[in-house]
């Protein structure tokens, strides 16, 4: 029933997974905006800096 949702996660990350339930935990909800000097996910929606480039976001 999940073999598609672990292969791709396997695919993307190149880690093989055999349980559902630690994917489904990773909710884009819980991250905030890109940076806009790194480009990656702020750690929280709520974020005074970024835990890359320690630049505070705009």
């Amino acid at each position: 029933m999940f073999s598609a949702l672990l292969g791709e996660y396997e695919r993307v990350t190149g880690f093989h997974e055999t349980n559902p339930n630690a994917i489904y935990h990773h909710k884009l909800s819980l991250y905030g905006t890109a940076c806009s000097k790194s480009g990656k996910p702020l750690r929280t929606p709520s974020a005074k800096v970024c835990g890359s480039c320690m630049q505070k976001p705009s």
